[in-house]
């Protein structure tokens, strides 16, 4: 399974495992647009100053050709304007990004999304069955999988998701954060029976 990874998930992981792109044991991937849009986004430079020090890190790819991708991004465009987000009773709303970004995750069977974004998260539950893995649910694979080790930088991190009100992030994988180190994270979460999409 590939995690294809939105800005919102990268902005939250690429401090704790900066070579998330290039280790293949991660499976992380992402496209060009969105590492142009983590690059260039302009309201993003007082939130993540930092930002500016992991361009080199991200590597992006075309993980559909240029055909199938205008295909899916079709289709998702289609049901994105015409589709009632049954959580909300409002249509879908999905930047062109986010419309890429589902599209490529719709045309291969083996990637799977990260992202914290709540109408991505819902568009691709609803639609297509497809299911999300959230950014504190990588951090304790992670761990688990000894590709990164706990550290004060990875608290520190973690800290700043709470103080910079990041998005939710599942319960159960705090608690799971909490047993294997002690840290309990106090950021926003949600109980996991309420959750849209869920780790495969």
């Amino acid at each position: 399974m590939r995690i294809l990874c939105d800005t919102c998930s990268i902005l939250m992981l690429i401090r704790i495992a900066p070579d998330m792109f290039v280790n293949p044991k991660y499976e992380c991937v992402t496209i060009n647009e969105v590492r142009d849009e983590f690059i260039g986004t302009v309201h993003f430079k007082d939130k993540y100053p930092w930002r500016k020090e992991f361009k080199s890190h991200i590597k992006s790819r075309m993980l559909l050709s240029k055909a199938d991708i205008d295909s899916y991004f079709q289709i998702v465009n289609s049901l994105a304007s015409s589709v009632i987000n049954k959580k909300t009773n409002r249509f879908f709303s999905l930047s062109h990004v986010d419309q890429l970004i589902a599209a490529t995750v719709i045309g291969n069977d083996d990637v799977t999304i990260s992202t914290g974004d709540q109408g991505l998260i819902d568009f691709l539950d609803q639609e297509f069955d497809e299911q999300n893995v959230y950014s504190l649910e990588l951090v304790v694979e992670w761990l688990e999988m000894q590709l990164i080790n706990w550290s004060d930088s990875i608290k520190f991190v973690l800290d700043d998701w709470d103080d910079k009100n990041e998005k939710p992030q599942p319960r159960s994988a705090a608690q799971a954060l909490e047993l294997s180190t002690g840290y309990r994270y106090t950021g926003l979460l949600f109980d996991d029976d309420h959750r849209q999409g869920s780790l495969k």
